[in-house]
């Protein structure tokens, strides 16, 4: 699984950081990963679920009665299995429809918090980091805002902005719905931290991508 963007369409995202920052103090940090919710129960759920079904329907009883005992055949139903195993670990889809919402959610924030605190935005002099966190496996994306502005901004208030990416994700327009947050963000920001004369840039412009 690759993140599907272009470095056209990072061009762009770089320039939306700049001109959203030409109008707000705020430092605005994408970040995109493949995923962030743990996957390594879900081939052997796989596994366990399609040998449930050959008992369940008895499937062996007519394979023997229709086409007799040979080895060869569950040789096959072995080798089966183990694609589904090996697809587990390269399905999202699957990936996905395999863990709990809930699991996802909490993986997914816990990720977002994590990378907040390892990329250096809490760092800047006046609190006003802002990451923009989008968990491509889940279809979720998430919001954190430093001190300064969280506290006139709180969390609810980025949920729009949250909507936009997980659109993008959707319609597989990954940048545009990134681009779409972003400028979306440059409106809720500039009336409350307007640009400052001596505003220094103290966050690279670039889109993050990991694992």
């Amino acid at each position: 699984m690759k993140v599907p963007i272009t470095n056209e369409e990072r061009k762009k995202i770089k320039e939306t950081i700049r001109e959203v920052e030409k109008l707000s103090s705020a430092e605005l940090v994408p970040m995109i990963v493949l995923r962030s919710s743990t996957i390594g129960h879900v081939p052997f759920v796989i596994f366990l679920f399609f040998w449930l079904i050959i008992f369940a329907f008895h499937l062996n009883t007519y394979q023997e009665e229709y086409i007799g005992f040979g080895l060869w055949v569950w040789s096959a139903y072995l080798a089966l299995s183990l694609f589904l195993m090996w697809s587990g670990f390269k399905c999202p889809w699957l990936q996905r429809v395999l863990t709990p919402e809930g699991d996802q959610a909490t993986q997914v924030n816990e990720r977002a918090q994590l990378e907040f605190y390892q990329s250096n935005i809490k760092k800047t002099e006046d609190a006003t980091g802002i990451l923009f966190f989008i968990s491509l496996m889940e279809h979720r994306a998430v919001v954190l805002a430093d001190k300064k502005i969280a506290e006139k901004l709180p969390r609810e208030t980025w949920q729009g902005v949250c909507d936009l990416m997980i659109a993008g994700i959707k319609k597989k327009d990954l940048a545009g719905g990134l681009i779409n947050a972003l400028n979306k963000s440059g409106e809720l920001l500039q009336p409350l931290f307007p640009i400052k004369p001596d505003d220094i840039n103290e966050l690279p412009n670039e889109l993050i991508i990991k694992e």
